[in-house]
């Protein structure tokens, strides 16, 4: 099980996402957010993830664009709209994003996955309490250009752990107007539950570095963490999901060779071929078990 605290080294890298929370002062009056929820449509389509938006379930998909900006001014409403959907069918949540802005208006500077550069540019970022705990979230990150980045959070927020890597996809599209961001998450990788119905924690930031602003869907009020699973809103509506592991296996192999004949008993110097894999299974949010294979 992954466990470690949030490292000082780690708390420097998360970067605009998470500057505003530390510097921007709540509004007066403003404790507790306007709760918000979604209800997921099923969909039986392919969905081909590419960012372009262009499958019959995004026209089905309800449109919410209720984002709050959480800087420089809490509360206030963003002059740029962002809107969310979500689908999802057996095996995948499907969310996308769509970013409206000014004309020449989106930075972007990262094109590596897991940079930490990715916190300073134009980006969105998916956020998901898959045991509906309040106490644990997955963030899933993309830039304008594609390059992802994810992290798990724990103890409501109060640990963030960018070591935690899961396999996801998001696709992006540059449009005169923006960018879409579409993603498509395998509910493997967080753990969830079979349920006949059921209701997680989601909420969704947007970093807009050209007025160093940050909008959230259900906005973190400083000082909480803006991955505090606490603070999430939700996503109603999941109908019929069976509980998924996901099973990692990387194999690997290696060839080794003595040329110093009075250092082996081998004189022939024949090469020694070692194999093996590491296997990982989840067994829950952030949770796994680990066995390492040699032949």
């Amino acid at each position: 099980m992954v466990a470690r605290a949030m490292s000082g080294v780690t708390a420097a890298l998360l970067g605009s996402l998470w500057v505003g929370a530390a510097f921007a002062a709540p509004a007066p009056g403003l404790v507790e957010p306007e709760p918000r929820s979604y209800r997921a449509i099923r969909t039986a389509e392919t969905m081909v993830i590419d960012g372009r938006a262009d499958e019959q379930t995004w026209r089905d998909a309800p449109v919410d664009d209720r984002f709050v900006e959480r800087t420089p001014e809490v509360g206030g409403t963003p002059p740029v709209r962002t809107t969310l959907q979500v689908a999802y069918d057996d095996d995948y949540l499907y969310v996308l994003l769509v970013c409206e802005s000014e004309r020449g208006d989106v930075i972007v500077r990262t094109l590596r996955r897991d940079n930490p550069g990715i916190f300073s540019d134009d980006a969105v970022y998916v956020k998901l309490d898959a045991a509906h705990n309040h106490r644990t979230g997955v963030s899933l990150g993309v830039n304008a250009d594609g390059a992802q980045i994810d992290a798990l959070g724990l103890d409501d927020g109060a640990q963030f752990l960018t070591e935690w890597d899961a396999v996801w996809t998001a696709e992006t599209q540059r449009r005169e107007d923006g960018y879409t961001a579409e993603f498509r998450i395998p509910f493997a990788i967080l753990g969830i539950k079979s349920a006949d119905e059921q209701t997680i924690g989601l909420d969704i930031s947007r970093d807009h570095p050209s007025r160093n602003a940050t909008y959230d869907w259900r906005i973190f009020v400083p000082p909480r963490s803006p991955i505090a699973a606490s603070q999430f809103g939700h996503l109603e509506g999941l109908r019929s999901i069976r509980a998924q592991r996901a099973i990692e296996y990387t194999p690997y192999a290696l060839a080794r060779t003595n040329f110093r004949p009075e250092f082996t008993a081998d004189p022939q110097r024949r090469p020694n071929l070692a194999t093996g894999g590491d296997l990982r299974v989840q067994v829950g949010t952030g949770s796994y078990v680990e066995a390492s294979v040699f032949t």
